[in-house]
């Protein structure tokens, strides 16, 4: 290279130099200025998404709102995460909260935070806890409403999903001696359609005597503010593995399928039942029992109404119309109408007797007030019955016995 050249060489590198130390420092400067904007965004948008999760839950609950804690974090969007949220009722005295909640979380994007009302697709929640007051108190329930409230606010943010994990229902009661309610909710999925309209769920219950899991879907609402009993639901349900054994003095493992349909207070059930071993601990000999029923059950306080159930045990027909409500001691007290026609004596007498065979065949008719109260004794000590039963054709199974009656009757 020519040695005049050198210094316009070096003079051009020089100026490439500072054109790229400028280009640097202007990228770092819009670097800094970018996560100090975003920190600042941050601070800012914590407050504001706090202020408008209570004020939604204020306004649609009619309810003062406690948040422990509320924090928002900055990837892909929002995303904000809480614990301890609690909601009492305004215009209900009440000593628990009506909701709680043990940690909550929820992302939106920002075009969703932007967006009036502000969008969420999907809310998480766990640990759960919904005491529903007595019944005689719920007609000051809160009023869920898209409107404002009394905090002054409307509904800013609109769900588009709710997936709780881990809630328990309490149904509470004022009457002495009686004790609550409650529902193990391992599973919840909510989907909002739309304001007014009803509400799509997905729940998976656990039952607590007979222990089993509830798999249900259906749709509830749209919510009746002035009358919470008469919200409308319908669905299906699917209960399996229902293990009688922990029910005390009997035994065998249930399932269910069947359909629901009407509103809160008065829901009507139409399904079957299979029991493939149903026992008495009594007589300890597995038989298939098979029932259909159909029920009205209060959804506010769990009481049951059958109307009736239709049940096939062995070659034994069994119509039974009656009621399982909640005893004041706790437990269900069971009321029944039952008719055994036509029907075998040997089916009832191998349920109940360990004798083997059973001591007798035959034909029998049998009409009877059943009444099974709770308590820790098994069945064959608490069960009540009165009526009148008659026995067609009878015969022994020992020959012995059969040969010394066969005589008896021809001596008379």
């Amino acid at each position: 290279m020519p040695s005049e050249n050198l210094p316009a060489t070096t003079k051009k590198n020089s100026r490439s130099k500072r054109i790229f130390l400028w280009i640097a420092a202007i990228f770092l400067l819009v670097l800094v200025l970018g996560v100090t904007a975003v920190e600042v965004a941050l601070h800012r948008a914590e407050p504001i998404l706090r202020a408008r999760v209570i004020d939604t839950l204020s306004t649609r609950f009619d309810s003062r709102v406690e948040l422990e804690h509320f924090h928002v974090y900055f990837f892909n969007g929002f995303q904000v995460s809480g614990s301890g949220l609690r909601l009492h009722p305004n215009h209900i005295d009440m000593d628990k909260p009506l909701f709680g909640v043990d940690e909550f979380s929820f992302r939106t994007t920002w075009h969703g935070l932007l967006h009036t009302p502000m969008y969420v697709d999907k809310v998480n929640l766990r640990g759960m806890q919904i005491h529903m007051p007595p019944k005689e108190d719920r007609s000051n329930m809160p009023k869920l409403s898209g409107k404002s409230g009394s905090s002054g606010g409307g509904i800013k943010i609109f769900v588009g999903e709710i997936q709780v994990d881990n809630a328990i229902l309490v149904l509470e009661t004022n009457k002495p001696g009686k004790i609550p309610l409650d529902f193990e909710i391992s599973s919840l999925i909510l989907q909002s359609v739309g304001q007014n309209q009803p509400m799509k769920f997905h729940a998976i219950l656990t039952n607590p005597k007979p222990v089993g899991n509830i798999d249900s879907t259906g749709y509830f609402g749209p919510y009746d503010t002035s009358s919470p009993g008469d919200s409308p639901i319908r669905g299906n349900y699917n209960f399996s593995h229902a293990d009688l054994n922990t029910i005390k003095g009997i035994g065998g493992m249930l399932s269910s399928t069947g359909n629901y349909e009407g509103t809160l207070n008065h829901i009507v059930v139409d399904g079957e039942t299979d029991t493939p071993n149903f026992s008495i601990d009594s007589g300890n000999h597995p038989l298939p029992l098979h029932t259909k029923f159909h029920a009205i059950v209060d959804g506010t306080n769990g009481d049951t109404y059958l109307q009736p159930v239709d049940a096939q045990l062995l070659h034994s027909h069994i119509i039974a119309v009656g009621q399982v409500v909640r005893a004041p001691q706790g437990g269900h007290n069971i009321t029944l109408d039952v008719t055994v026609s036509p029907a075998r004596i040997e089916d009832m007498l191998t349920l109940a007797v360990k004798t083997t065979p059973p001591l007798m065949n035959g034909d029998l008719k049998l009409k009877t007030k059943f009444f099974l109260p709770p308590g820790k004794v098994s069945v064959s000590q608490k069960l009540q019955l009165k009526g009148d039963f008659q026995v067609i054709n009878a015969t022994f199974s020992s020959e012995k016995i059969q040969s010394r009656i066969d005589e008896l009757s021809l001596r008379g």
